[in-house]
């Protein structure tokens, strides 16, 4: 009986640390996430819902789509998790992405189901925007507005221009962006008589569109 009670008593005291090791043990750090921010401006834009599609995503998931038609159902019917945007942020928006996608160019999509636009109190229209994102732990300021909207749609019907599915690098779409945001500059980069304006001060940057 006095073996017996010894040796539960040992017992008792390793499973008592074991329990003590448990609760004190380091608990798994998650990879930091890639903060976005902006505004989202046809005029400012209240509600709706952001998605951020990597290339592939967007032809896999919007691939009978013509960009900037009717997107919402092909959007809700994607795998991607869309970002609902609170209506009393009005026309700023703040959502947080993967790790991950450090480094890699994304698709911001704006879906207009149930958003406003406060000047004019209509719905506005689809809206997108390029980021390149930066590493983990970073934020970036990302507008999304009809100027980074017509950049997007150049690019989007270029990541795959032979409808294989085989979508192109980042390299190659790094390199069409810039054509793309020289293409808007030219739309965009002239006063209301028709004279240009200082590109330097007018230019898109790529790395994260935050001038429009």
């Amino acid at each position: 009986i006095a073996t017996t009670i010894v040796l539960s008593a040992a017992l008792l005291a390793i499973t008592a640390c074991n329990s003590r090791s448990d609760s004190f043990s380091p608990q798994p750090q998650l990879p930091a996430s890639i903060g976005l921010d902006g505004v989202v401006s046809d005029g400012p834009v209240a509600g709706g819902t952001i998605y951020a599609m990597s290339p592939e995503q967007l032809a896999a998931g919007l691939a009978d789509v013509v960009p900037g038609h009717e997107l919402h159902d092909a959007l809700t019917a994607s795998n991607v998790i869309g970002h609902p945007r609170d209506v009393d942020d009005a026309d700023q928006y703040s959502i947080d992405l993967p790790a991950r996608l450090a480094g890699r160019i994304v698709f911001l999509i704006f879906d207009r189901e149930g958003a406003e636009d406060l000047e004019f109190g209509d719905t506005p229209p689809y809206l997108m925007s390029i980021a390149v994102l930066g590493d983990a732990g970073s934020r970036q300021r990302i507008n999304i507005t009809l100027h980074t909207t017509i950049v997007a749609q150049q690019l989007w019907a270029q990541i795959d221009p032979d409808g294989d599915g085989n979508v192109v690098d980042d390299g190659q779409l790094l390199a069409l962006l810039q054509a793309a945001e020289l293409n808007a500059l030219g739309a965009f980069g002239r006063d209301r008589v028709g004279r240009d304006l200082d590109r330097k001060s007018t230019r898109l940057n790529s790395s994260h569109m935050s001038e429009s």
